[in-house]
């Protein structure tokens, strides 16, 4: 039909200029979402107060609902840059229904991304992560989800810095709905100086946490989280 073809576009002359197709009350998905910020910079406000310069396009698909089991999202760029850095590859979600004897919901995140800096720096990372919410995820009021997070992430930069963070199943990185900061488990991390443990803590809610030498040399150091 004509109207499972319709495009919908923002109706603002200034950017960013949303488009939506298909746009219909008989067909919604699967369906892709454009973001243009068009070829000259626009000034965008992020979540933090900072206003950042954005140009491009960042192009999201939606295969199905995001909670229908095996429903994947996908954001990709276009010639897109932030604050003058180039971005580049895809982040997608895919929901992957209910696992495990607890039968927790769980959503896959892998991302494969490019960066390259004004002055030609280039970093590269690849990251696959699940997110386990073992509780609250279908509670009727808000304020009791936990999520379990583990998986790894890779990355590469121009001058042969190379790291690799894993987090496992064993002490999964612990967050919970209302705490701004991670509030347990650990993270290995692993570059050109060697392995080291980040500890997020024992459940508690605050912003310290630890950092020690894998090879237990040395001792255990305590910072704070911003």
């Amino acid at each position: 039909k004509d109207s499972e073809k319709t495009t919908l576009k923002s109706v603002s002359t200034s950017y960013p200029v949303i488009t939506i197709e298909p746009y219909s009350d008989t067909k919604l998905y699967p369906a892709t979402i454009t973001v243009d910020f068009g070829a000259s910079p626009v000034n965008v406000s992020a979540e933090n107060g900072t206003t950042v310069k954005v140009t491009g396009k960042v192009i999201f698909t939606k295969s199905a609902p995001f909670l229908l089991k095996g429903s994947e999202q996908r954001a990709s760029f276009s010639n897109f840059t932030l604050n003058g850095f180039k971005v580049e590859g895809t982040i997608s979600w895919t929901n992957q229904g209910r696992v495990g004897s607890n039968e927790s919901w769980v959503f896959n995140r892998v991302a494969s991304l490019k960066f390259t800096s004004p002055a030609g720096w280039v970093h590269e990372q690849s990251s696959d992560f699940d997110f386990d919410f073992v509780a609250g995820f279908e509670d009727i009021m808000p304020g009791n989800a936990v999520i379990e997070v583990t998986g790894t992430v890779t990355g590469e930069s121009s001058n042969r810095e190379i790291y690799n963070h894993v987090v496992n199943s064993k002490k999964p990185v612990v967050f919970k709905e209302g705490c701004k900061w991670a509030v347990k488990g650990e993270v290995l991390l692993t570059n050109n100086s060697g392995s080291f443990i980040l500890d997020f803590g024992d459940g508690k809610c605050d912003n310290i946490a630890t950092i020690r030498r894998q090879d237990g040399v040395g001792g255990v150091y305590t910072f704070t989280m911003q």
